[in-house]
């Protein structure tokens, strides 16, 4: 019968900040598969091989930390693997020159990471992810890794959200704070953007991103911008600025129609031509495919985001309607924009007017009951509405 340990790989390995070794861990492939993911890749639920693994969160150990001097990134740095963009000298600089402070916000963050403990805590997490978000921050605003940073500011909107979805009691709480939430804001003299909430957190990885976006040189990559979109439509989207995310889908909707008819074009060049290969063809088929799917995928997100602005102005929206003397379809429109509701609104309810669905003590007719989506839902929602008024 396994235990909660054997999830762990342990590996000796050379800080390539100070060359002092230490163990690092991560999980064993294989032992888990994501079963519930949030639109901004947070995974709510994992399946795991074995009931003992259940309590372990992956994301708790994405990062590594070195308990010497306090660098702390992904593994991938650690093994030489990615050099940090060639920015691994001057974060070293950083950190030798910080480091040396026994009260600068490494060294106390730093104290605050319980590196011995087999299973991490939620705050151990957090004070991981804070410190490798510090130490690429302290990189002049020209020379940091903004996809990077974006990566992590969403890990740490991931663990903030879980602190708050599935609150535990605190364990050793740094003195002489009462709570790591005062302890993350007594950092603020030194670090005044110190995200100290996921909304803080989610902001800071949207602009990190839209950063990477306009600087990456991977921006000719069909597949990076289009799935970098779809990360910003959803974050915006938690932060409740609906019209950010609108935008992003029609971003995403624009660029995928217009590579998918230039794919298709070469596609049916190479195949009438015969000058390509067969793994060519596959590969521009391929793509033509995923741009089918991401236009099917752009236009339920979008109607998805209507709705939610529809949803909540409607109560209002229809009120100041049946109010209206002569609610024609074009006396709704200029009366919800002389309101200032969302143009969505006005086209909807303007479109419900034609429908015959907004006239008081109407039944329900045989087209009207047949209509499709928001229509259809929207009869029954008004109906019920005013049967109970």
């Amino acid at each position: 019968m396994p235990n909660a340990s054997d999830a762990f790989v342990h590996v000796a390995i050379k800080c390539p900040i100070c060359q002092r070794e230490s163990r690092q861990r991560y999980l064993k492939s294989k032992l888990y598969t994501p079963v519930e993911v949030e639109g901004d890749m947070h995974v709510v639920k994992y399946s795991w091989e074995s009931p003992v693994y259940a309590g372990i969160r992956p994301n708790f150990y994405h990062l590594w930390h070195c308990p010497h001097c306090r660098f702390t990134d992904e593994k991938e740095v650690f093994r030489g693997e990615d050099d940090c963009g060639g920015k691994l000298e001057l974060i070293r600089e950083k950190i030798l020159i910080y480091s040396k402070a026994p009260n600068s916000l490494i060294t106390r963050l730093g104290k605050a990471i319980a590196f011995d403990q087999l299973f991490f805590t939620l705050e151990t997490a957090l004070c991981i992810h804070l410190l490798a978000i510090y130490l690429q921050e302290m990189l002049s605003a020209n020379m940091r890794q903004h996809g990077k940073l974006a990566r992590f500011y969403l890990r740490l909107a991931w663990l903030f959200r879980e602190k708050r979805s599935w609150p535990v009691p605190e364990r050793d709480v740094p003195p002489p704070f009462a709570s790591y939430s005062d302890f993350f804001a007594s950092m603020q003299q030194d670090w005044p953007a110190i995200p100290l909430q996921e909304e803080a957190a989610i902001d800071a990885a949207i602009a990190n991103y839209q950063e990477e976006l306009g600087h990456s040189r991977r921006v000719d990559d069909i597949r990076f911008e289009i799935n970098i979109m779809f990360l910003l439509a959803d974050l915006h989207a938690r932060r409740d600025r609906l019209d950010d995310a609108i935008a992003c889908t029609r971003h995403i909707f624009q660029q995928a129609n217009r590579k998918r008819q230039i794919t298709r074009q070469a596609l049916d060049a190479a195949v009438n031509k015969g000058k390509a290969t067969s793994q060519e063809i596959e590969n521009m088929r391929t793509l033509v495919n995923w741009l089918n799917n991401v236009v099917d995928r752009t236009s339920a997100l979008n109607e998805e985001l209507a709705n939610r602005i529809f949803d909540r102005e409607y109560p209002r929206a229809r009120e100041a309607v049946l109010a209206m003397a002569q609610p024609t379809p074009d006396n709704i429109m200029a009366r919800l924009r002389e309101l200032k509701f969302h143009e969505i609104t006005c086209q909807r309810l303007a479109t419900m007017m034609r429908q015959k669905m907004l006239r008081q003590g109407d039944a329900p007719t045989e087209v009207a009951m047949e209509s499709k989506g928001f229509l259809s839902f929207m009869i029954r929602r008004l109906f019920r509405d005013k049967g109970a008024s």
